[in-house]
């Protein structure tokens, strides 16, 4: 039976599986080494430039970011030195502007306290002494205060030469006798004596109680310098302005009997 034999073998053969096909033999051929590249762990070079210049822009970035940082420092140093130098500039200023202000306040001040004062030295009360009583008695022809057997006096003419008047006036005086060459020191009463009120160009009398009957020996002891006799006083009283005001005096008789002069010290006036 081999015609059945024949028959299975071509059915065996049609039931093979057939060999793949090769369509295009010359571009497999042509492109020997596609299926290698496919294959490769390389990167493309477009992927290696793009990875160089994504790390050149993240380098640039994080530089930027640095200066930034860095400038940013910067500026906030240079703003607050400015504000450091703009306060202190304030300061200088203010200070500046301030002493500026209290040197013209003192200025005025001083001006205008110098022009009270002398407005209060013009206006104000002045007492003083402005002579003493003449001699009332004749030796040999001649004036003297003092006389053997009679009672010798002596005054003193006080007069308010301001423009206003003094008041609240207290008086002390008298007159003492000092060897020649012993220095002059005042000596009062306890007490002061009260005036009042004086006005302008009014004059008033200090005078000590009479003294006497005068002795020779006493007017020896004058005449020939043995001793000398003071007259001497104090003063103080108020001007209008309320400000308290003191006048001293003093003065001794001359030799001759005849006049008085005055000391070099305790004589004054405020």
């Amino acid at each position: 039976m081999p015609e059945d034999s024949d028959s299975s073998t071509e059915e065996n053969a049609a039931n093979q599986p057939l060999p793949p096909r090769k369509d295009n033999p010359v571009a497999s051929e042509a492109n020997p080494g596609s299926e290698g590249k496919q294959g490769s762990p390389r990167p493309h070079w477009a992927d290696r430039i793009i990875a160089i210049f994504t790390g050149l822009i993240f380098l640039t970035y994080i530089a930027s970011n640095y200066f930034a940082c860095n400038q940013m420092k910067l500026t906030k140093q240079a703003i607050d030195q400015s504000a450091t130098n703009n306060a202190a500039a304030i300061v200088a200023q203010q200070k500046i502007a301030q002493d500026a202000l209290t040197a013209s306040q003192d200025s005025v001040n001083k001006s205008l306290s110098a022009t009270i004062d002398n407005f209060h030295l013009d206006q104000r009360a002045w007492i003083g002494p402005t002579e003493v009583l003449g001699p009332q008695y004749t030796e040999d022809g001649r004036p003297v205060y003092m006389k053997v057997g009679e009672i010798t006096r002596f005054a003193v003419l006080i007069v308010n030469s301001g423009k206003t008047p003094a008041r609240n006036i207290l008086t002390r005086y008298g007159i003492r006798t000092l060897p020649q060459g012993v220095n002059f020191s005042p000596k009062y009463p306890k007490k002061p004596r009260p005036y009042g009120v004086l006005q302008p160009n009014v004059p008033f009398r200090l005078e000590v109680p009479p003294l006497g009957p005068t002795v020779q020996g006493n007017i020896n002891a004058y005449t020939l310098g043995h001793h000398i006799l003071y007259f001497y006083g104090e003063i103080t009283y108020d001007d209008v302005f309320k400000a308290r005001h003191r006048t001293q005096l003093c003065m001794f008789m001359t030799p001759d009997l005849g006049s008085f002069v005055d000391c070099s010290t305790y004589n004054y006036a405020d």
